[in-house]
Formats: C-alpha cells, structure tokens, sequence
C-alpha cells in the first residue's frame, strides 16, 4: 500500500508539471521512498528535470532536427534548380555542382575576403552584370552564376580549363596570360626557324623586349 501510495505521489510530481526543480528518488533496505531536489549521495535517481531544462532540450533536438531535414530537402531541390537553370543555357549542371562545392561549400551565406558573395561566390560587379539582385538567395546567385559561366565558356570557345580559370581569378587575367603566352610563343617559333636555337637562346639571356 505504501508503495502504491509513493507511485502515485511521483506520477503527481512527474506528469502534473507543477515541479519546478529536478526531481530524485531513493528506495532504501527497509522499502522507504525518498525524494529530494538535492540529492546527498550517488543512489537517488533523478526521475523528473525541470521543465525549462525538458523544454530547452526538446527545442534543441526538434531545431537540430529541422536544420538537418532542411539541409537535405535544400540539396535536393538545389540539385533540381541547377539541372533546370544550367540545361536553360546549354551547360553542364555538374560543372556548376563543382563549382559551387568547391568556391562556397554549399554555404548560401558565405562571403570571401574580397567580397566575394553566395553559393557560387559571385562579385558584386559581376552580381551586378547578371541582374542578382541578392547574392545570398541560393536560386538568385545560381541563375547569375550559371548565366556568368556561359558567357566565359563561349569567350573560350568552351575550353572548360581557361573558363575555371576566369572563373576564378577574371577573365582578363587569363586573357591578358594566353595573349602574353602567345606573343612569346610566336615570336620564338618564327625566329628559331629563322636564326636557329642558339640566336634565341642568346636573345633570352639578353632579356630581348618583345612586343605584342
């Protein structure tokens, strides 16, 4: 009977909500039930937290959650847009898949130490150019972005090596690179069927000025 007595006490306790601390109970040798808020000794077992601490810890676990589900429903419907968007211009939807894991990680928020913004780390200039009117919404930056990638592939004639590469660091240091290479690649292959290895070797040594 004095169990059941105690039973009902701690069902009281636990599911009424009127407990506003945590809540231990000990059964010593002779059956006797004890609950305290501050337990003395290692064999009180807790039985009830408080109500701010169980709430606390439900809105935890349910945000962890809900960010984990959002996180993968986002991949799969930014996978969806990039399949959509990139075949709407004619480009590879996995290239862009790369892009983005490499220049932001999928961060929608990221921002580079230039200023670089969003999930595809676009430029405010280049934001600008491509009509994006907010870098760090995931479908705006993805259309600029997209968009941006075909105007460098068709510049380099879809090499996909040199776009990356303006991609990355501007199309006209690349274009300034291939136009420097160039001129330098013409001018010892004209001379050298002209004068032989020797005269362009020497004109090397003498860091002879060549012109564009």
């Amino acid at each position: 009977m004095k169990l059941i007595f105690s039973l009902i006490i701690v069902f009281t306790l636990v599911f009424s909500g009127r407990c506003s601390a945590d809540l231990y109970m000990y059964v010593d040798e002779n059956g006797s039930i004890f609950f305290t808020d501050a337990p003395t000794h290692g064999k009180y077992i807790k039985i009830k937290e408080t109500a701010k601490k169980e709430e606390k810890k439900q809105k935890t676990e349910s945000s962890n959650s809900k960010a984990s589900r959002k996180s993968q429903v986002n991949k799969d419907i930014l996978y969806r847009n990039i399949q959509h968007t990139a075949r709407k211009h004619d480009v590879d939807p996995d290239l862009i898949w790369a892009i983005i894991k490499t220049e932001s990680n999928f961060n929608s928020e990221a921002t580079s130490p230039k200023g670089a913004k969003g999930l595809m780390q676009l430029m405010p200039a280049t934001a600008r150019a491509y009509d994006v009117s907010d870098p760090f919404d995931p479908y705006d930056n993805i259309e600029g972005g997209i968009r941006y990638m075909r105007y460098l592939l068709m510049m380099f004639n879809g090499n996909v090596r040199l776009s990356l590469a303006a991609y990355n660091a501007g199309e006209h240091k690349v274009l300034s690179y291939k136009r420097n290479v160039l001129t330098y690649y013409n001018y010892f292959k004209y001379n050298k069927s002209k004068y032989g290895n020797n005269i362009i070797l020497e004109a090397v040594k003498t860091s002879a000025i060549i012109q564009d």
